[in-house]
Parts: structure tokens; C-alpha cells; sequence
């Protein structure tokens, strides 16, 4: 496929003095390619957790007992709503590692 590519007429018309570089582009696309699948097939998901014990006012308690920050970590129904969130969580297995992306996918927030 490279070939077709590097024997394309309108590509270098289209490209000028920058189709000599293409090759080199290409090469370098495909190490970044090769190195990113590597970092994929190495990557693990860490366990989350919440860093804090919540305390939760005597009124939250009473009037709201099942709005709890530990419900967005829960698979469920269940919901934690407030009106500004602050949330510090804790990932690890125990080893030194780098981590490059986190993600947190959350359900339907509410208004």
C-alpha cells in the first residue's frame, strides 16, 4: 500500500517538496503506531477508591440519609447529588507505575 502511495502522481503534485518527506513521515507514524498498541497491551485498570471517609452533618443524616459520595462509585441506581462536587480518589495496586489517562464515566447527572 505504501508504494501505491509513493508512486501517486497527484500526491506529489499535490504535496510538492514536501512529498520527499512522506517516507520519513510515515516511518515515524508507524513507531508511534507500533509503540502506542505496546502501551495498550500493558496497561491495566487500577482499583478506585475514595482517599477520604466522608462525614456527613446530622441534618444530611436525617433528611437525605441515602445521598452518599460513595454512590458514584457504585454501579447502581444509586446517586450522590450536590451542588459542588469535590471528589479526591485513590488509584493503586500497590507498585510504582505512570498513569497516562484516567477515566470516569458517570451516568445521568441530575439538573
Amino acid at each position: 500500500m505504501l508504494e501505491s502511495i509513493l508512486q501517486n502522481e497527484n500526491l506529489k503534485q499535490e504535496l510538492g517538496d514536501d512529498f520527499s518527506k512522506l517516507d520519513q513521515v510515515v516511518s515515524q507514524l508507524k513507531e508511534s503506531s507500533a509503540r502506542a498498541e505496546y502501551l495498550q497491551e500493558m496497561s491495566i485498570s487500577l482499583p478506585i477508591r475514595m482517599a477520604n471517609i466522608q462525614k456527613y452533618s446530622k441534618w444530611d443524616s436525617i433528611h437525605d440519609p441515602y445521598n452518599l459520595v460513595e454512590n458514584i462509585l457504585k454501579n447502581d441506581e444509586k446517586v450522590y447529588k450536590a451542588m459542588n462536587p469535590k471528589f479526591d480518589f485513590l488509584l493503586s495496586n500497590n507498585d510504582l507505575c505512570f498513569i497516562n489517562e484516567i477515566n470516569i464515566y458517570g451516568g445521568d447527572c441530575g439538573p
